[in-house]
């Protein structure tokens, strides 16, 4: 096993949270095939951000509540 470069990982999560924050709108994420359940991953097919399946999961209850409440506001 090699050497870690703990640098280069933290830079690319810098970056990866960068384009997810400066996604205009609502972001379009989809499924990255993996073979296994509990390492789905999903992209934002505009900023190309990289989230895990349970940030996923929250994000999608969050716009669904949010389509529920929409009238009440």
């Amino acid at each position: 096993m090699g050497k870690i470069d703990v640098r280069a990982i933290f830079e690319e999560v810098k970056a990866n949270r960068a384009r997810l924050e400066a996604c205009t709108g609502q972001h379009d994420f989809v499924l990255i095939p993996e073979k296994q359940i509990l390492k789905r991953k999903f992209q934002c097919s505009k900023c190309r951000g990289i989230i895990d399946g349970i940030y996923a999961d929250w994000y999608f209850k969050g716009l669904k509540h949010g389509r529920e409440n929409a009238d009440t506001v």
